[in-house]
């Protein structure tokens, strides 16, 4: 375990120019098992940028940054008793009485990260790019054209340069946190860029092992000479051709304004920055005070070049176009520099990428599908063939509906920007057309037993035939009428039916109509989720007979449409009715309140379920296929009595290959 031994706290509150200036007090450095406590208090007017800087040779320079740090450092700390824990062995920090710690609050003097669209943020200027002619001004061939940028208000100050570095190179040319930077060599003023991008999480632009400089990353840098001209003489606020000759003014007499030189510096020594008239861009003392480093070097970086006169030129020592260098480890007591960074380029504008609604899937209707992009402007293109559409496609105006399977692809367009990608949706569309003699069921939960007691059951929503199937019917599938001497006509119940004969008929009647048959014959499995054809489970003919929801979930008629035997001639062909000797017509009489006829008499009707395995509503049998013998039957028939055809009765079973005169059936089919 490393042991920590920062023995000295020194604290620096910054004051600058433009804002109410962050003061840390009250530093308390606590070292715990494996990080330092360090406890402060800030005053501020809002949110500041809290920075940790550390001296390794007992504050003659401060060039560690400390990275392993939580709490209250970094962007947006608020005022107030704030702390800091620094894991300090992460940061390679060895036993030692040299080191010194440097909390530095400054309030919001940098970029954001990606300041794609602000004009001006805080000290710095957006600097609109253009071309500047004429500028042959130098020891070197530039180019006479620069893209955007940012460069700072001011030139780097005194408390700027010493909360970065640690230490204030200016001794005897004016002092203080406001005046501006001078003693500053080339070199250091590039390792202040780097220092700063570092703390500040950005880029550096400097590679110090060659002194190269990549514009590209997103940290502070010096400005090249030409966009130091182009900012000074007003950027694309002033003519190409024939600007004025200082920052701001084309009249000598009136340099005093805008620059602190030799006329007007008394006593000798720089001064506060922004103390006088900025240029058309905002930008203050780009003439006088300090001369600016430059970007720009000659003879293979033996000189670089530097620009805006200082303290101690004359009037034309300031112009825009007096050229001079020096060796990049030179430093004198009128050379300072100001920074800026590259404006990071603007990522392709891409079109939200289309939305179709509603998502694809499977439907039984048809949908109208709608089409949104949320990239205001933007005009959407799509396709219903499977091909991808472009700007030749149909254009999108409107809601449209699909009544067949079809993939909808969409793309959006604007102008300028990037497409959107290409969205897709397939949508399965197979319509349930079903014919008026059927009624829809809806679900509910209901006592299967007709008691308010256990054997609940609940049924899914379904569709039913209004009557038993008809001879008619019947023979137009399957090309023959078995029924005979019990009541013979086109409107009569077929019977003399057997389950698989039953189930034969769904089939194919299934397959005729374009429809998903339910049943595989050749082990009578079946699969109700298919939009065919198929015969009720014994729990959905009961919930259909007693009403469904129509009536009460427990106590509800004993009889289809009724709770009166009395009254069940009116609703029922069966033995109440004297010289019953056979089937009458379907829907001769009453329905019940489903609208459903024959629930009761007339034939006994197969249901899908092996006799006495239907504890449930589920669509498949509980212990599978052939399970069992026989087939459940419901409702009764033409000879039946009263008692045995309520309809939370079974009717009694039949053998699947077997057919009776007292047999027949309805037809059941999903409702989705």
């Amino acid at each position: 375990m490393k042991k920590y031994c920062i023995l000295t706290i020194l604290v620096l509150a910054i004051s600058f120019i433009f804002g109410l200036s962050p003061v840390v007090t009250n530093v308390q450095v606590t070292p715990k098992t494996n990080n330092l406590e360090i406890n402060y208090d800030l005053e501020a007017s809002g949110q500041c940028q809290v920075i940790v800087v550390v001296s390794a040779d007992g504050g003659t320079s401060y060039n560690i940054y400390p990275t392993a740090l939580s709490g209250d450092v970094g962007d947006s700390v608020m005022p107030g008793s704030n702390q800091i824990i620094w894991t300090s062995a992460e940061d390679n920090v060895e036993v030692g009485d040299q080191y010194r710690v440097k909390i530095i609050a400054r309030d919001n003097p940098v970029l954001p990260t990606n300041p794609l669209n602000a004009q001006e943020i805080v000290s710095f200027v957006k600097i609109i790019g253009g071309s500047v002619e004429g500028a042959s001004f130098s020891h070197t061939m530039m180019e006479t054209s620069v893209e955007d940028f940012y460069m700072s208000k001011y030139e780097v100050t005194q408390g700027e340069y010493e909360s970065v570095m640690g230490v204030n190179p200016a001794l005897d040319a004016g002092t203080g946190n406001d005046y501006p930077v001078y003693n500053v060599t080339w070199q250091e003023a590039v390792e202040y860029c780097n220092a700063r991008s570092i703390q500040e999480g950005l880029t550096p632009c400097y590679n110090t092992s060659n002194w190269s400089c990549d514009s590209s990353a997103n940290g502070y840098r010096l400005p090249t000479l030409m966009e130091w001209l182009y900012a000074a003489k007003g950027g694309n606020q002033q003519p190409a051709t024939d600007y004025n000759q200082w920052a701001g003014t084309n009249v000598e007499t009136e340099l005093t304004n805008y620059a602190w030189y030799s006329d007007n510096n008394s006593p000798n020594g720089t001064k506060e920055v922004g103390g006088k008239d900025p240029n058309e861009l905002g930008l203050y003392d780009m003439t006088g005070n300090v001369i600016e480093w430059s970007n720009n070097n000659y003879m293979w970086g033996m000189f670089y070049e530097v620009r805006g006169g200082s303290w101690n030129s004359d009037a034309s020592s300031c112009e825009l176009g007096y050229v001079s260098c020096y060796v990049p480890t030179y430093s004198f007591n009128e050379l300072g520099f100001r920074i800026v960074r590259s404006v990071p380029e603007s990522a392709p504008q891409v079109v939200a990428d289309p939305v179709i609604s509603p998502e694809g899937g499977s439907f039984d209707q048809v949908q109208t599908i709608s089409i949104t992009c949320e990239t205001e402007g933007a005009s959407i293109y799509y396709s219903l063939d499977g091909s991808d559409p472009d700007e030749t496609s149909t254009l999108y105006t409107e809601a449209f509906e699909l009544s067949d399977t079809t993939t909808v692809k969409a793309i959006a367009y604007k102008d300028g920007w990037d497409a959107s990608g290409t969205v897709s949706d397939l949508y399965e569309i197979n319509i349930i057309v079903v014919p008026e003699e059927f009624v829809l069921v809806e679900g509910g939960t209901f006592n299967r037993d007709n008691v308010n007691g256990d054997n609940n059951i609940t049924i899914s929503d379904f569709y039913i035939s209004r009557y038993e199937v008809t001879q008619a019917e019947y023979e137009a599938v399957m090309g023959t009428n078995p029924a005979h001497n019990y009541g013979v006509g086109d409107n009569y119940p077929v019977y003399y039916v057997s389950w698989n004969a039953a189930v034969e008929y769904c089939n194919t009647r299934s397959i005729q109509e374009g429809l998903t048959p339910c049943y595989d014959t050749s082990d009578w499995s079946y699969d109700f989720t298919a939009n065919g054809y198929r015969l009720p489970t014994s729990m959905e003919w009961t919930y259909a007979a007693k009403g469904g929801n129509q009536q009460p979930a427990y106590d509800y008629n004993q009889w289809a449409g009724t709770n009166q035997e009395s009254q069940l001639r009116l609703y029922a062909w069966y033995n109440g009715i004297s010289n019953l000797t056979g089937t009458r017509e379907v829907g001769t009489r009453l329905p019940n309140q489903l609208g459903l006829y024959d629930m009761n008499g007339n034939v006994c009707e197969l249901s899908n379920d092996w006799y006495g395995l239907y504890p449930s509503g589920e669509y498949t049998d509980p212990l599978g296929p052939t399970s069992g013998y026989h087939r459940d039957l419901r409702g009764g028939y033409w000879r039946s009595n009263a008692s045995p055809i309520r309809v939370y009765r079974s009717s009694g079973s039949i053998s699947p290959s077997y057919s009776a005169k007292w047999v027949g059936f309805r037809l059941a089919r999903r409702s989705y």
